[in-house]
């Protein structure tokens, strides 16, 4: 079988605060994309590049732990290209300032002729001091639990209780908040909660860090967002 292979590797720098306190941060975009015959696969993956390299090492082995999750198989891509599939991979930074990294990870699965695309998905967040993961619940006050989840799910329900999106089972979500998939953005939180069926693979809402301020914890690494 004829192959078609490209491949290029180049490196950005961004995300350079000129705070002293903040880590700089460089990111190394890498692209792949093969075509096979009938099928294509496309890979597009982050590292990152920091001054300590320790902290460094860290991240980026959570990032290639999680990452190959949704590495495709030699034995799959023979079956794949006799389906004519095309595969997308990715893990991406999303946000890489303020010693916050932010990476979406996940693949897709589309097969020629076929109405839906199947979708995995999963976010990694980083403080960038210290490699140490920063969950959705970290950001809070521990005794604001319960009124974070709750103000969460009033934000779901205003965005997608609508005639346009009908019969969501409402436990399904809420029960995800408690090891939620987010990412951070310029001037909020994008909350990505994983769909019902392969028709509805995944719902988000975006919350501004203005909304989120009366939840914050004191350390909380969201406070210098709601300060400017």
């Amino acid at each position: 079988m004829k192959k078609k292979i490209t491949a290029f590797l180049v490196l950005i720098v961004f995300g350079l605060s000129t705070r002293a306190q903040d880590e700089k941060i460089a990111i190394v975009h890498a692209r792949l994309e093969i075509q096979a015959g009938s099928c294509s696969y496309r890979l597009a993956f982050d590292t990152i590049k920091l001054t300590d390299k320790g902290v460094e090492s860290k991240i980026n082995a959570e990032i290639k732990k999680e990452k190959d999750k949704y590495r495709l198989e030699p034995s799959k891509a023979r079956d794949y290209c006799l389906d004519k599939i095309d595969y997308e991979q990715e893990a991406q930074v999303q946000w890489s300032k303020n010693n916050i990294i932010s990476l979406f990870l996940g693949s897709s699965v589309y097969a020629v002729g076929s109405r839906d695309t199947v979708i995995r998905f999963s976010t990694l967040n980083f403080d960038a001091k210290t490699g140490d993961h920063i969950s959705l619940h970290d950001l809070f006050a521990p005794n604001m639990s319960g009124k974070v989840d709750s103000f969460l799910m009033r934000k779901f329900r205003t965005e997608y209780d609508t005639a346009m999106v009908q019969n969501l089972h409402y436990d399904f979500y809420s029960r995800q908040l408690a090891n939620a998939d987010f990412n951070f953005f310029k001037k909020g939180i994008e909350i990505i909660f994983h769909g019902e069926n392969y028709l509805r693979p995944m719902l988000d809402i975006y919350i501004p860090f203005t909304e989120l301020e009366p939840y914050l914890k004191q350390e909380s690494p969201l406070l210098k967002y709601c300060a400017r």
